[in-house]
């Protein structure tokens, strides 16, 4: 499969954008395979040549969104913007308890990403909480009161890496959503997408290699973002404040 020249003609130039940048910028490169079938993937990422092996522990990730009232941000997605940008609060492991998050703000130019983590205070966070709270100090923080929370989603992560350390991939399944606009939020947490989602991540300088790596996977290149599929996936529990899809 000539990923390359087809990611070459149409975001290749968009790396000079982000040359004078301290942030970090990657491609990230999404794919979805069947649930049964990972154990195989797993398998067969070890026996190409790129020979990956397990970077990181697998953990749980948990984010809150926040997007415009109107949803701008799905908007974009659905219309298939090349500029796009999300925002969100990260922590990981537990969902409840004591919270430990980063702000990330992630800037998309087609598969090549622009990332900002900064800090963000701490919280806890129950079962019974209003995400009102958390939302409050969103504000107070950042001073911006132009974006809410606008879904809570959490999957499980699994990291792996290159044997030359050019390429990671993770996997992520078991995804859960909740509509942060119910006071009682946390108690409904819904699962949705049996999918697993393959992303590859690497640095500008190695896209050069990225051929050899999908031709041993065999993967096709599938458009996919968990925040929109969390944010349309509301409609599907009876929530109304979704975008239209």
């Amino acid at each position: 499969m000539q990923l390359n020249h087809y990611i070459n003609k149409k975001w290749r130039g968009t790396i000079l954008n982000y040359r004078n940048s301290s942030s970090l910028h990657r491609y990230e490169l999404k794919f979805k395979i069947n649930s049964y079938s990972k154990a195989i993937f797993k398998k067969r990422i070890k026996l190409i040549s790129a020979n990956f092996n397990k970077a990181f522990p697998s953990r749980f990730i948990n984010n809150i969104y926040l997007d415009s009232y109107n949803y701008i941000n799905c908007i974009d997605n659905i219309n298939g913007e090349q500029m796009r940008k999300k925002t969100r609060i990260r922590w990981y492991g537990n969902l409840f308890g004591k919270v430990s998050p980063s702000l990330e703000i992630k800037e998309r130019n087609g598969s090549l990403v622009k990332k900002t983590v900064n800090d963000f205070p701490s919280f806890c966070l129950n079962k019974n909480q209003s995400i009102n709270e958390v939302h409050e100090i969103y504000k107070s923080y950042t001073k911006n009161f132009f974006l809410t929370p606008s879904i809570i989603n959490r999957y499980r992560r699994e990291y792996f890496i290159s044997k030359d350390k050019r390429f990671r991939i993770t996997l992520d399944d078991n995804q859960i959503i909740s509509n942060p606009k119910n006071t009682n939020f946390i108690k409904n947490l819904n699962p949705i997408d049996e999918k697993v989602i393959v992303e590859i991540k690497f640095s500008p300088e190695f896209f050069k290699y990225l051929n050899e790596l999908t031709n041993d996977l065999n993967l096709r290149l599938a458009k996919n973002s968990k925040y929109l599929n969390s944010v349309l996936a509301l409609a599907q529990y009876g929530y109304t404040s979704a975008p239209p899809s």
